[in-house]
């Protein structure tokens, strides 16, 4: 009967625990993400001002942009993975 109890009483302890481990890498990832957000949007507009030189559709030149967006959140998602793993090589050794 106690050992629920006592769990539950450790349970702060634990989520303290895990915040104080997980919190900087939590924090770094969305500090990376929002970033990429932004320099998503500033690719995406240098990319629209080189696109209206030439005289394209509306349809394809928000497909071209849409391709650039992703693009860039696929180097900013594929940077995280490579955050990842140096932290990941750096504490194993």
């Amino acid at each position: 009967m106690d050992e629920p109890i006592e769990s539950l009483l450790k349970a702060p302890d634990a989520l303290t625990q895990l915040a104080l481990e997980f919190g900087p890498r939590l924090l770094s990832a969305t500090l990376v993400l929002v970033v990429g957000f932004f320099v998503m949007r500033w690719v995406a507009k240098l990319a629209a001002g080189g696109l209206e030189r030439f005289p394209l559709e509306p349809p394809v030149r928000q497909l071209l942009l849409r391709i650039v967006r992703l693009l860039v959140w696929i180097s900013v998602i594929e940077f995280l993975v490579f955050l990842g793993a140096v932290v990941v090589l750096r504490l194993a050794s």
